[in-house]
């Protein structure tokens, strides 16, 4: 049977549609995503059925397969993600057993039926947006009015959350990095980035100076974060109009970070994550000006170099997502290899400088192992947590790190910190013999795999499935010492909730996975318009979130993947762009 007449038999027939509804709602009901005895659900049984009995998917032959594909990997995280959030505090779980259990096989065809036939709709339509629905033509000329206006109207939306948590949002990460402020830097670390703590120490002396209180002096720390933030933001619009992106697509983006609560909440709290993630959208705008003059010129390398310094010195991380950079800068601009080589020779050069020697100089102490070996502690963490039978040597090493009766009564799936912050964890002991530890947790793998695969998805949950419930260590911490306390301006009572998963709506911007999902189905927009080597302009975002499943402290936490709620509006716009053709 030749392809025409596999389409034909699809598209139009009741039997078919039937069928695809039949599954559909019965991986709905099966995922508790709708429940069995409504009359709501056999009504949305009817609707598919409708839906399925009229799509035609003949003439979008060419996106048959991508659609697929997509279908099956958004199919296969929502079964798995799934399996795993409702197991997270079970102990008797047979993971592998309850993943492919015939349940789960029905479910998957009756979830990549229904993704598909909206991805069969939805892609095709996009990838056949004219760009002249997107840009217009002609010279745009008030760019710097529209960013002044821009910023403006960001920062006025912002207030509101300053003065209903004035003076910001202060966190435990916060008051140690005030904590090295406020003793002059007598004793600091790198686990915190000492470019953002010098960030927050300039303003807060001056502050400390204008206002001689300690609170006003972190309400000016806030400040010059929202002005930086929405400069930032306003950037992105002022790039977009002097490309002559259509005045409503600009609005729509200002009313984004006007409006979307995440934006206003972070704005406001001192966290390095809130500049790095403007920085990662400032590297994203320089790599399409890279692709525009399809050449590396000499401003342009310049502007590389600052953004990457800061993207790299504002998250210590970072570094990890900006060597994928570094390799795909090379394969896409591989003739001016030349110019390449020294511009990351600079790059690394000031970074290793100041990491290495510069820090040295100073006594700056460098961050403890465990902050990078966040997965394999839950791993052992859970193994324990499960009762598993340790040989004497697995359990006199581990006994070493950390006692395994406490392991198995502090061990929390969802973060790490339980375990890495108590007070009998011993980091010296890890750090001294990193390497038989680095045995250890792989023989520990290759015996327990089960639950070593269970506890990875479980640790990186909520960044690819998207029913998880995010956590949020944005909370107020009092801290009597540094002086700083909550002294609300106006009542803190109506925004509360506005990180909530209880409205509609709103709760879209609530799920991380979601974000991820919508820059996948773009980059392969991308691919389909542009071609594949434009995929370079997601690199950063990509990056960031490879380098969370890698190793990330809670498996579902807004800060993490920040960047990605800050660049996506411009990752919608990039398959659109004909200049950078």
């Amino acid at each position: 049977m030749d392809v025409d007449k596999i389409l034909k038999l699809v598209s139009n027939n009741y039997f078919i549609a039937l069928f695809m509804s039949f599954l559909s709602i019965i991986a709905l009901f099966n995922l508790e995503i709708i429940p069995v005895y409504n009359l709501f659900s056999w009504l949305l049984f009817c609707i598919l059925f409708i839906y399925f009995s009229k799509l035609n998917i003949k003439k979008n032959i060419k996106y048959i397969r991508g659609c697929i594909v997509i279908s099956l990997i958004f199919s296969i995280l929502s079964i798995v993600g799934n399996t795993v959030y409702n197991n997270l505090f079970n102990s008797n779980l047979n993971f592998i057993r309850e993943i492919f259990k015939f349940s789960n096989f029905l479910n998957l065809l009756g979830l990549t039926s229904l993704f598909f036939s909206l991805l069969i709709i939805l892609i095709p339509k996009l990838c056949r947006i004219n760009s002249n629905k997107f840009f217009k033509g002609g010279k745009s000329s008030k760019g710097v009015i529209i960013f002044i206006i821009s910023m403006f109207l960001i920062f006025i939306a912002w207030l509101p959350y300053f003065l209903a948590y004035y003076p910001g949002t202060l966190t435990y990460d916060s008051f140690v990095q005030l904590d090295f402020v406020v003793n002059k830097f007598k004793f600091i670390s790198d686990h915190h980035p000492v470019l953002h703590t010098i960030f927050i120490a300039i303003p807060y002396y001056i502050g400390s100076i204008i206002f001689n209180t300690s609170n006003s002096a972190a309400a000016l720390v806030t400040i010059l974060q929202m002005l930086i933030m929405a400069a930032i933001f306003a950037y992105l619009i002022y790039f977009l109009y002097k490309r002559n992106i259509r005045l409503i697509y600009l609005i729509i983006i200002l009313l984004y970070f006007m409006f979307v609560p995440i934006h206003g909440f972070h704005s406001i709290t001192m966290w390095k994550d809130v500049i790095f993630a403007g920085s990662v959208l400032l590297l994203i705008i320089q790599t399409i000006k890279m692709f525009e003059k399809n050449e590396i010129t000499l401003k342009n390398s310049i502007g590389f170099i600052l953004i990457s310094l800061l993207n790299i010195f504002f998250r210590n991380n970072a570094i990890y997502a900006y060597i994928i950079l570094t390799i795909f800068t090379f394969i896409i601009f591989k003739r001016y290899y030349k110019q390449l080589i020294c511009i990351f020779l600079i790059i690394y050069g000031v970074y290793f400088g100041i990491k290495g020697p510069v820090f040295n100089y100073f006594n700056i102490s460098h961050t403890e192992s465990a902050e990078y070996i966040s997965i394999p502690l839950q791993q052992i963490g859970r193994m324990a947590w499960k009762d598993i039978d340790f040989n004497k040597k697995e359990e006199k090493l581990i006994n070493q790190l950390i006692p395994i009766d406490t392991l198995k009564v502090v061990y929390n799936p969802i973060v790490v910190d339980p375990i890495k912050l108590n007070e009998n964890y011993n980091s010296d002991v890890f750090n001294k013999n990193k390497l038989q530890y680095l045995k250890l947790w792989i023989t520990l793998v290759r015996k327990h795999p089960d639950i070593a695969l269970e506890s990875y998805f479980i640790s990186t949950l909520g960044y690819w499935y998207p029913n998880v419930k995010v956590i949020s260590s944005a909370t107020w911490i009092s801290n009597n010492e540094i002086g700083v306390y909550r002294d609300s301006k106006i009542s803190p009572s109506i925004f509360d909730n506005l990180l909530s998963h209880d409205y509609p709506f709103i709760n879209i911007f609530n799920s991380l996975a979601i974000v991820f999902w919508v820059i996948g189905i773009f980059m392969y927009i991308t691919k389909k318009r542009l071609g594949r080597k434009y995929l370079y302009c997601f690199i950063p975002v990509i990056g960031i979130w490879i380098t969370i499943m890698l190793s990330v402290p809670a498996y579902a936490e807004f800060r993490y993947i920040y960047s990605a709620y800050t660049t996506i509006p411009l990752l919608m716009v990039v398959p659109y762009f004909k200049s950078i053709k």
